[in-house]
C-alpha cells in the first residue's frame, strides 16, 4: 500500500502495488483525498479515510485485504474529524474543533446505529487528543490540559466513563501507543524541546533501557508484528534522523545508516543549549541557542534570532543544516 498524489496536486489517494508490479488505485475518483487509517488486529481487512462522497467530510470504509472490496463503516455527516479507530474495529474516535485551543472527541460504534457518544463534557476552552486504544480495547488513552498547564495522558474506560491517570509530568505528553501484540507502551515528553521517550513493558511494568544509542530524539517508532523489534530514528543538534532497531528482549540497539555527509565532521558541529531569559510580567522564556565554539562574553558572536511560526508554536532541538552553517561561520543563533 503506498499512498500519492496526481502531479503536486496534494489530493493523495491510495494505491496497491501487487507482487508483479501492477498498481491499482484502491480510491479512484475526481478531487477527493484519501488516507490510510490502520489495520485490523487479524489482518483481513484495513480502513481508509476519504470524503469522496462529500468534500467537506472525511468517511470511513472497510476494505477486504484480499479482494479489495469495500464498504462505508462510518458517513460523516457531523463535522467531524477521524482521529482513532480500534483494533477490532469497533471503535471509533472523532474530533470536533470548537475553536483552536478547545475541541471535543466523541465515540461511534460501528457495530450498531445511533449517533457518536460525547466523551469530553467540559466548560471552558479545553483541548483533547485521543492517543490509542488500550490491547483490550476496553479503554481510550486520551490527552489533554484539563487539569492544568501541560497535556496530560488519561485512561477513559469506555463503559462506565471513568478517568484515571495514566502519565503525569511537568511537560506535555506527545504520544502514547501500543505494540501490535499489546506488551510494550511507548510514549513521549515534549521535554524542553526535546522529546523524551520511555518504553514500558507491560507485563512487568518496568521500563525496557535501550543500550548503544547516541544521544537524540528517538521518533518514528514502529513495531514488529510479532512484538520482538522495534523500528526507530534517532536525531540529534549534529546529525540528521538515522534509523535503528531494537531487540526488545536484550534493549540492544543496530545502527542501520548514517546520514550525515561523510565530508562533514561531526565534531566541528555544535550541540544547542537551552537558555531562559526574563519576559513580560517576569515569565522566563525559554530559548534553543546555538553558539560558535570560542564565542564568550569576552569574545562576542553576531546573533541571528530565529523566530518559529504561530502563538502555538515552537522551536526545537534538532539537526538544521543551515543553522549548523551560520554557526560554523561564525553567528548565534537563538530560536
Amino acid at each position: 500500500l503506498f499512498s500519492q498524489d496526481g502531479g503536486g496536486d496534494e489530493l493523495n489517494h491510495l494505491f496497491v502495488r501487487a507482487e508483479d508490479g501492477a498498481v491499482t488505485d484502491l480510491t479512484p475518483g475526481e478531487n477527493l483525498k484519501a488516507e490510510f487509517v490502520g489495520w485490523a488486529r487479524d489482518g483481513k481487512t484495513f480502513y481508509v479515510m476519504s470524503n469522496g462522497r462529500d468534500p467537506a467530510a472525511f468517511d470511513i470504509l472497510a476494505y477486504d485485504a484480499t479482494s479489495y472490496d469495500k464498504r462505508v463503516v462510518f458517513e460523516n455527516t457531523g463535522g467531524f474529524q477521524p482521529v482513532a479507530l480500534s483494533p477490532d474495529g469497533r471503535w471509533l474516535v472523532l474530533d470536533k474543533a470548537l475553536t483552536s485551543a478547545n475541541n471535543d472527541l466523541y465515540l461511534a460504534d460501528l457495530t450498531a446505529p445511533g449517533e457518536p457518544r460525547l466523551l469530553t463534557p467540559h466548560t471552558g476552552d479545553v483541548a483533547y487528543v485521543a492517543y490509542d486504544f488500550t490491547p483490550d480495547g476496553k479503554a481510550l488513552l486520551i490527552g489533554t490540559d484539563e487539569h492544568g498547564e501541560f497535556t496530560q495522558a488519561y485512561r477513559h474506560d469506555l463503559e462506565t466513563g471513568a478517568v484515571t491517570p495514566v502519565i503525569q509530568a511537568d511537560w506535555d505528553v506527545q504520544y502514547v501507543f501500543y505494540s501490535p501484540n499489546g506488551r510494550y507502551r511507548v510514549s513521549a515528553l515534549n521535554a524542553d524541546a526535546k522529546t523524551q521517550l520511555t518504553l514500558l513493558d507491560t507485563t512487568t511494568n518496568q521500563a525496557v533501557p535501550l543500550t548503544g544509542l547516541p544521544d537524540g530524539d528517538i521518533g518514528n517508532v514502529r513495531f514488529s508484528d510479532d512484538d520482538t523489534r522495534m523500528g526507530f530514528t534517532v536525531a540529534s543538534d549534529t546529525s540528521p534522523s538515522d534509523i535503528f532497531t531494537a531487540d526488545l528482549a536484550t534493549g540492544q540497539t543496530t545502527r542501520l545508516t548514517h546520514a550525515l555527509n561523510p565530508a562533514i565532521d561531526e565534531a566541528s558541529l555544535v550541540e544547542a543549549v537551552i537558555v531562559r531569559y526574563p519576559g513580560e510580567g517576569g515569565v522566563m522564556v525559554p530559548a534553543v541557542l546555538y553558539k560558535p565554539r570560542g564565542a564568550s562574553a569576552a569574545n562576542p558572536a553576531p546573533a541571528i534570532v530565529l523566530v518559529h511560526g504561530g502563538p502555538g508554536g515552537q522551536t526545537r532541538r534538532g539537526y538544521s543544516a543551515t543553522i549548523q552553517h551560520l554557526v560554523n561561520h561564525g553567528y548565534a543563533v537563538l530560536g
